[in-house]
């Protein structure tokens, strides 16, 4: 299964959430690998590199 998503740590901010929590639910939903659409389908881990930077991404996640 994939997921495309919407990342933006200013909205998640605004929510009152934080990019651990976030990474904590994709962890639990099995989303372990993701790829950053922006930077050419840049592999990262849900665990340990969610992106830091404050640009909005486009992310696309699988579920293993």
């Amino acid at each position: 299964m994939q997921l495309i998503m919407e990342f933006d740590q200013a909205n998640l901010r605004r929510a009152g959430a934080t990019r651990e929590a976030l990474a904590a639910i994709l962890l639990e939903l099995g989303f372990r690998n993701g790829y950053i659409i922006e930077e050419g389908m840049k592999p990262f881990s849900v665990a340990q590199a969610f992106p830091t930077s404050h640009a909005t991404y486009n992310l696309l996640l699988e579920k293993e």
